[in-house]
């Protein structure tokens, strides 16, 4: 029988798992049993007939699911190359351990020696010393009874068998049935259907048991007076809730004709009809799968009376369905009210995933998304230019800070051991989501689709392709990133779709974590299994009661201030240790400005040194802050828009609020006149009694709601307040850093006046001495003039000195006296004009143009006769070049003709003189093939001449 090659641990191999007892294990029956190995204290056969019917049942259906996963597991393509890298990694590890056996039993003797030896530890210690060399010595004995024949090559895999039909379509999920009685809390049904198992709250059958058309399927059982009951699917597939509803009221999905007027649709075709259903869905084919969700809407679906299967087309109905109105319409009853009988409801809420998980499912989508795209040929919408770098950005910038943080601890030589319990984990884990990556593969792109779960960032920027590092962003991945459990969590985004579909039954479709996660104690539905377990009895009256439980339990999973047990983070304390952190480090900033700014000004406001400017125009610390509480107040945005969907109510979460309204609504108006707005009894709407207790519970969540909302505004506004008070820190350090740069611009103004005027100085100093050494460099050439005529020193100075002392004074006139540089200017400028008008140079003014402009065009009239004549000469050239050229063709033809001419000449001389020195023995050439040689010659020299 040819089927998946499954590796199964012999009895010598399982002396090598954990032989130590973990008293952690005792606490789960399931865990003990599967921990426990054939050579322990205690077989697992032993353990399991010392337990009682109902646990020993339990461990079986365990036993059997793994089996029957590994199967599924195994006979699945995509995890070929995992597998195979798992085998080959046992088959390296096997041979290292027998390769080391020797080597590691002489190490083992000689520590169990020298422990002798060394007589420590008498007693108790010594006695489990001893007990752990004889485990490790029972261990490398068993290695002795290994196949020392390790193969080199992996063996061939048969092909993987293919999966039952049944267990694809329900991909091993169960949906969960709950029965109440109205003011008798909850019991355990007994269904006519065999694949119900388990009892109140954890009654649970296989999805395809419920969406299979059967006579027992448990959506087709009828249910009692005084009967609530509730049924949950565990994901937000449309398809599934589809057939759900049409086997519920009966009726053919095909058959549903959106086209038809209200009052001749079905009940199932109402409650999917497009105003109701695909209408609400935002999202298309177009959009990132993450874009894909329901509108947050809570709507009453008018219920009329149920017609008989003449009436409705394609109906499944045999009989008509009871009229309720007449039993459940009484104005008697003081402490009830009616209401419509339909109820649908959407609704987000916030939840968590570990952020390894988040990055498979979003590699597993992108790889679905990718495929398809692929087959049908369908252009993937290109992301925005700016995005698509911003992404490339992001990721070149983690890849650096990885290289950056890692590059430089040293690599140690790892051990086959490693690779191989790597290979057993990474099989582990995705052996957990199976059931959800082929849940993707089979639904994420069908028609209608299955919804995802999103991230907070991909609910907010729905329209980006990629999120990821924004959603490495979150306050709460940072805040988990150095957890206990070395894997940091991110809020996640799910949907509650709730139905009321009668006054006997709800269905509600949220979904669970990604993979199996057993167990979660923070699962919305295993929290609400637990709540409802250990509900009073009276709590429960109407279906409404049980809606409004759900929609409480859904919206309370983010604010849990219970110590979590499992990886849950605790997000409220996160965000607020998160605040307080910032606000700390605001309040040290604040510190550190002040103590700055009371020791400046104890200095001279213009002594203030390099190293204080720095202080304030560095705003790294203050920027880091600033950054950290945005980020903050941004989660906060989004989440409070998630829990809100704020549209005209402000006040009041819309899917509850709607909900309150409308019960309210019943109590105060008489529902006798609606009654008599219709002219046949059996369009008569029907009607459910809902007990004041149930407006009571409404008015009791909604309040808690409506301080959950309170408290992350709260803590919302504490973040803003933080992020403001940090804005004007940096405010007050630029107006601080502006102030410091006046006083430095002053200072420097100072010591520019202080420069200028040694620069005068040196200017005065260079007045003085500028004439003197005029002069002094006159009287010392040597020329004819003065060595004719002897000039004695006396009169050289009485040359020098008054000419220079004239010069000087003039020179410190002019740049001293402003009374002596008007009187100049005016006398030069008067003098100027006189000299132009009373001289032909206004004559020349006058008639000649001096203009700039008509410099210019001068300059441009020059240049264009310039161009003009290298134009010219260059095309003369080329002309010249083009005759020259022309010439040596005509010269090298004529010479190619005389060429061909001389070697037409020699081969007919060579062919004659052949002709004539032919043998005497017959044997001639012949002269017609000869001819025609020589003809052949002539054409190819013709046209080589051509």
């Amino acid at each position: 029988m040819n089927g998946p090659i499954v590796a199964v641990a012999s009895p010598s191999d399982l002396d090598l798992m954990d032989i130590y007892d973990d008293p952690e294990y005792a606490k789960d029956d399931v865990v003990t049993y599967l921990s426990m190995r054939d050579n322990g204290r205690q077989t697992r056969q032993q353990y399991l007939s010392s337990l009682v019917t109902k646990r020993q049942e339990r461990i079986e259906h365990e036993v059997n699911r793994i089996a029957k996963l590994r199967v599924k597991f195994f006979a699945n393509k995509t995890k070929q190359d995992l597998i195979a890298i798992h085998e080959r990694r046992l088959a390296e590890w096997r041979k290292e351990a027998i390769d080391n056996q020797a080597r590691h039993l002489q190490e083992l003797a000689t520590r169990r020696m020298n422990y002798n030896a060394s007589n420590a530890e008498p007693g108790e210690e010594r006695s489990r010393r001893l007990k752990v060399f004889q485990n490790e010595k029972r261990v490398l004995d068993a290695i002795t009874n290994w196949d020392k024949d390790v193969p080199s090559t992996l063996p061939v895999r048969a092909s993987p068998v293919p999966a039952d039909g049944n267990e694809k379509r329900d991909y091993g999920l169960k949906a969960c049935i709950m029965h109440f009685k109205k003011g008798g809390g909850g019991h355990t049904h007994q269904h006519k259907h065999a694949g119900v198992i388990g009892e109140f709250p954890n009654q649970k059958v296989p999805i395809s048991d419920l969406l299979s058309d059967t006579e027992d399927n448990p959506l087709k059982e009828p249910c009692k007076d005084g009967m609530v009951r509730y049924f949950h699917l565990p994901t937000n597939n449309m398809a599934w809730i589809e057939q759900v509803l049409a086997f519920y009221y009966k009726e053919d999905l095909a058959s549903h004709d959106h086209k038809k007027a209200p009052h001749m649709r079905g009940r199932a075709e109402r409650l999917l009809s497009r105003e109701y259903w695909k209408g609400q869905m935002h999202g298309g084919s177009e959009h990132p799968v993450h874009a894909r969700h329901m509108r947050p809407r809570c709507s009453s679906v008018p219920s009329f009376a149920a017609r008989t299967t003449s009436s409705l087309p394609g109906s499944r109905r045999t009989s008509t369905v009871d009229v309720l109105s007449d039993t459940f319409s009484s104005r008697n009853q003081p402490t009830t009210s009616q209401a419509s009988q339909n109820f649908a409801l959407f609704m987000p809420y916030l939840h968590w995933e570990t952020n390894s998980r988040r990055a498979k499912m979003a590699e597993v989508v992108a790889e679905i998304t990718t495929k398809k795209e692929s087959i049908t040929s369908v252009t993937r919408r290109e992301p925005d230019e700016k995005e698509r770098a911003r992404v490339d950005f992001y990721r070149a910038v983690e890849q650096g800070k990885l290289r950056a943080k890692y590059k430089d601890i040293p690599r140690a030589r790892t051990k086959c051991l490693g690779p191989y319990l790597m290979s057993i984990a990474k099989i582990a884990d995705a052996m957990d989501y199976e059931a959800d990556e082929r849940l993707l593969r089979d639904h994420l792109h069908q028609n209608p689709p299955l919804h995802i779960r999103r991230t907070l960032d991909q609910s907010y920027f729905w329209t980006l392709e990629d999120t990821t590092s924004r959603d490495r962003d979150q306050v709460v991945y940072r805040g988990t990133k150095g957890g206990k459990y070395w894997n940091s969590r991110v809020v996640m985004v799910d949907q509650l779709w709730l139905w009321i579909l009668d006054e006997h039954t709800i269905l509600t479709s949220f979904p669970r974590r990604w993979g199996r996660n057993k167990p979660d104690p923070s699962g919305v539905h295993k929290s609400l299994r637990e709540r409802l377990n250990h509900l009073e009895d009276d709590r429960i009256n109407s279906v409404y009661d049980l809606a409004l439980i759900v929609i409480d339990q859904c919206s309370r999973v983010f604010f849990d201030r219970t110590k979590p047990i499992d990886q849950r983070p605790e997000v409220m304390d996160i965000f607020s240790n998160t605040i307080a952190h910032v606000t700390g480090m605001k309040t040290i900033a604040f510190e550190t400005f002040w103590i700055q700014m009371r020791m400046d000004s104890l200095k001279d406001p213009l002594q203030h040194s390099e190293k204080s400017v720095r202080a304030y125009l560095n705003v790294n610390p203050e920027g880091a802050l600033l950054r950290e509480s945005q980020d903050i107040v941004k989660d906060f945005k989004k989440a409070l828009e998630k829990m809100n969907e704020r549209e005209d109510r402000k006040q009041e979460q819309p899917a509850l609020a709607h909900l309150r309204k409308v019960l309210e609504d019943v109590v105060l108006k008489d529902v006798g006149l609606k009654l008599g707005d219709f002219e046949s009894e059996s369009l008569k709407p029907q009607y459910i009694r809902v007990p004041k207790s149930t407006l009571i519970n409404a008015a009791e969540i909604l309040e808690q709601i409506l301080e959950r909302r309170a408290e992350i505004e709260e803590l919302e506004e504490a973040a803003k307040r933080t992020s403001q008070q940090l804005q004007d820190l940096l405010a007050l350090k630029q107006q601080q850093a502006s102030i410091i740069e006046a006083r430095m611009a002053l200072k420097r103004a100072d010591l520019s006046i202080h420069q200028g005027r040694s620069i005068m100085l040196f200017t005065i100093v260079t007045i003085f001495f500028l004439p003197l050494s005029f002069f002094t460099s006159i009287f010392g050439m040597n020329n004819q003039e003065w060595e004719a005529s002897p000039m004695s020193i006396h009169r050289q100075f009485r040359f020098m000195f008054p000419v220079s002392f004239a010069v000087i004074t003039v020179s410190l006139l002019l740049a001293f006296s402003v009374w002596t540089r008007a009187l100049g200017r005016m006398l030069v400028v008067v003098a100027w004009a006189a000299l132009v008008e009373y001289s032909p140079i206004h004559w020349i003014k006058e008639h000649v143009p001096l203009s700039s402009q008509r410099f210019a065009e001068i300059e441009r009239s020059a240049m264009k006769r310039f161009h003009e004549r290298k134009a010219e000469r260059l095309g003369k050239r080329h002309d010249d070049w083009l005759k020259d050229m022309d010439e040596k063709k005509r010269a090298k033809e004529q010479k190619d003709k005389e060429m061909e001419r001389r070697e037409y000449r020699k081969a007919k001389r060579k062919a004659d003189g052949s002709w004539k020195r032919s043998n005497a023995n017959g044997r001639a050439l012949d002269r017609e093939g000869v001819e025609e040689t020589v003809e052949v010659f002539g054409k190819e020299r013709d046209v080589h001449m051509v």
